[in-house]
C-alpha cells in the first residue's frame, strides 16, 4: 500500500509540474495553452502502463483518475496562478462548471490510463520473465 501511495503522490508531481512548465512555456512563447491537451492524455496513459507495470490493472486505471483529478484540481490551479496564453478571452467559472470539469477530467485520466494498462497487459504477455 505503501508503494502505491508513492506511486501515486509521484504522479500528481509530475502533472503539477507538467502543467506549471506548460503554462510558463506557453506565456512565454505565445503558444496557445489548449492546444497542449494531448500532451495531458499522454501522462495519463503512461500514469497507467506503469501502474500497471509496477502493481496491476486496477491500480493502472486508480493511477489514470488519479491523474485527471489533479490535473482538474491542483494542476489547473497552478496553471491560473502563473497564467498561461490563451487565444480565447479569460473567463470567471462558476462551482457546477468547475464540479463538471473535474469529474469529466478525472475520467478521461481513467479512460486513456486504462488503454495504457491495457498496452502494458498486451506487451507484458509477449515478455517472459527469467
Amino acid at each position: 500500500m505503501k508503494k502505491r501511495l508513492q506511486f501515486g503522490f509521484i504522479i500528481i508531481a509530475a502533472i503539477v509540474l507538467f502543467d506549471a512548465l506548460a503554462s510558463a512555456l506557453s506565456r512565454t512563447l505565445q503558444i496557445d495553452y489548449a492546444k497542449l491537451f494531448w500532451v495531458s492524455f499522454l501522462l495519463y496513459l503512461a500514469a497507467g502502463y506503469f501502474a500497471c507495470k509496477y502493481f496491476d490493472f486496477l491500480t493502472g486505471l486508480g493511477g489514470g483518475f488519479v491523474a485527471g483529478l489533479s490535473d482538474s484540481t491542483v494542476g489547473w490551479l497552478v496553471s491560473s496562478a502563473i497564467g498561461p496564453y490563451t487565444s480565447t478571452a479569460p473567463q470567471e467559472y462558476g462551482l457546477v462548471t468547475i464540479l463538471f470539469t473535474v469529474v469529466i477530467v478525472s475520467v478521461l485520466g481513467a479512460f486513456f490510463a486504462a488503454i495504457g494498462a491495457l498496452a502494458r497487459k498486451i506487451i507484458g504477455r509477449g515478455v517472459r520473465q527469467p
